[in-house]
């Protein structure tokens, strides 16, 4: 984020992935994104709360990686 003016300074092969309704809603129609709705841990406030969340974008996170990892060449 440009902090000057708040926008976004994105390249090409950058990945917005919007983890909040409000966030996915105020990004508007614009920009290619992926929406994971994450329930937001702050309203119960307990650390089994933050954790859940955690997981659950850090499962997600792992996800994507393995379907973008380069194929490990066998020598």
């Amino acid at each position: 984020i440009d902090t000057s003016t708040g926008k976004l300074d994105l390249n090409d092969n950058d990945l917005i992935v919007a983890v909040c309704d409000n966030a996915h809603e105020e990004l508007g129609h614009a920009l290619a994104r992926l929406h994971w709705s994450i329930p937001d841990p702050v309203p119960t406030d307990t650390n089994a709360a933050f954790e859940r969340a955690y997981t659950d974008i850090k499962r997600r996170i792992q996800h994507l990686a393995d379907l973008y990892a380069e194929p490990e060449s066998s020598l």
